[in-house]
């Protein structure tokens, strides 16, 4: 699949699930005032599955750019002819690894083995995961053949429960409020010019071509001799003007790759998600307030009538 992108970390999370989302909803009627007053949803019913996607990744993405500078975060990478993409790539101290998030939040997750079950239903999430994380070690292994295979990660979002009998063999479940700490938690595998190379890779849009497109030049900078400055690998925005206190030997920061952002475009579709987000919680919250004023309505009535019923009862016992 192609891409206009840069660099891949230009591509922000849940891109691709946005942009779907935002071409749906774009044949949704605009609510009436009527509706806008009791707060009918803006949603439209197929637009309901890319917007719950869209704040699982969300989530997910914000949990991952916390991480230390020394990991590199990549969100909604494109693979396939289908537009499919995978939500989250991490290259980082413990290995390379593919994050999908689910998003089913109150409802109970179910593990055991290849098995997974959403609330009593069986799900392909175990399967999915593994085609992924199969298929971007196949991407970088065809500019580093001897690379470390990418470990593949199913994160949930807002699980009522998550329950795991018994773990699976190859995929790592995972509530994602602790997936931070657990990524942390793990034991270093990767040196630090190993972790440039890989990230030189992922991050160039010829690896995400079907079929690769040559490149001129080497994708990666020679190994510097000592660490790079301090900046989140991956992330937008300007990186810290400090340098590391590590030697060359055991450096803790990866160079920067990324181009320069380009102005945002007048069409920018994460503030057309932000603003649809905010009419969806608006219209939550004029729902909630309507069932509060009727409860409190209905609760004043019974109590306005409870004197005169009483006086009525106590009368025809006489």
């Amino acid at each position: 699949m192609a891409t206009n992108a840069d660099t891949m970390r230009d591509r922000f999370a849940a891109q691709a699930v946005i942009e779907e989302l935002l071409r749906v909803q774009g044949n949704v009627p605009r609510r009436s005032t009527l509706g806008r007053l009791f707060g009918l949803s803006p949603l439209g019913a197929d637009s309901v599955p890319w917007y719950l996607g869209a704040k699982g990744e969300r989530a997910v993405g914000s949990l991952l750019e916390s991480l230390p500078p020394e990991w590199a975060v990549f969100h909604a990478l494109p693979v396939g002819v289908k537009g499919s993409d995978i939500d989250h790539v991490l290259v980082g101290p413990p290995g390379i690894f593919t994050i999908n998030t689910k998003h089913h939040r109150g409802q109970t997750v179910w593990v055991a083995g290849r098995n997974l079950l959403v609330s009593g239903r069986k799900t392909r999430y175990i399967r999915d995961a593994e085609l992924e994380a199969e298929r971007v070690t196949e991407l970088v292994r065809r500019r580093m053949p001897r690379s470390a295979p990418a470990r593949p990660v199913v994160a949930f979002v807002g699980p009522k429960q998550l329950t795991i009998r018994e773990k699976p063999a190859s995929v790592t479940i995972v509530d994602a409020r602790h997936l931070r700490r657990w990524l942390l938690s793990l034991p270093p595998t990767l040196a630090w010019p190993e972790r440039m190379e890989i990230t030189a890779v992922v991050d160039n849009p010829a690896t995400w071509r079907r079929p690769p497109v040559a490149v001129p030049g080497p994708l990666v900078s020679p190994v510097r001799s000592s660490p790079p400055p301090s900046g989140r690998t991956g992330a937008p925005g300007p990186t810290s003007s400090s340098s590391s206190s590590s030697s060359s030997s055991s450096p803790s920061q990866l160079p920067s790759y990324r181009a320069s952002a380009a102005p945002a475009p007048a069409d920018d579709p994460i503030a057309r998600f932000a603003a649809l987000d905010a009419d969806v919680r608006a219209a939550r919250r004029r729902r909630l307030l309507w069932v509060l004023l009727a409860l409190a309505t209905t609760t004043a009535g019974a109590f306005l009538a409870a004197p005169p019923l009483t006086t009525l009862l106590l009368g025809s016992g006489r």
